[in-house]
């Protein structure tokens, strides 16, 4: 039990948690102004904290996904996925995705 207290603890302490959330949110405010402009991928809702749900055609995902990125679909909804960021995730990740995605659709 001390192992995992000490990890919480060190999480809360001085707002990290915090921190990492933001991040996190920046990450997915930053992906999905990039992917506004995208003429294969459609922003379903507005973006509210580290997901992002689009909907795109299947082909269009599969390509995505054959340039090594990694999403989900969305349970029992054809062609909506789930993009998610985290405390981890990069600048030049987030670039990276963004760039496929243009090039892909050619938009």
């Amino acid at each position: 039990m001390r192992y995992v207290s000490a990890q919480l603890d060190a999480y809360l302490a001085d707002d990290l948690w915090l921190k990492l959330a933001a991040h996190a949110n920046r990450m997915a405010t930053r992906l999905a102004e990039g992917l506004e402009d995208a003429q294969d991928v459609e922003l379903v809702y507005p973006v509210h904290g580290n997901e992002i749900f689009v909907r795109m055609d299947e082909g269009f995902a599969e390509c995505l996904r054959d340039d090594g990125f990694e999403f989900h679909g969305w349970p029992g909804r054809v062609g909506l996925y789930r993009l998610v960021t985290a405390h981890c995730t990069a600048e030049s990740e987030v670039d990276e995705f963004l760039e496929a995605v243009y090039a892909t659709d050619g938009g």
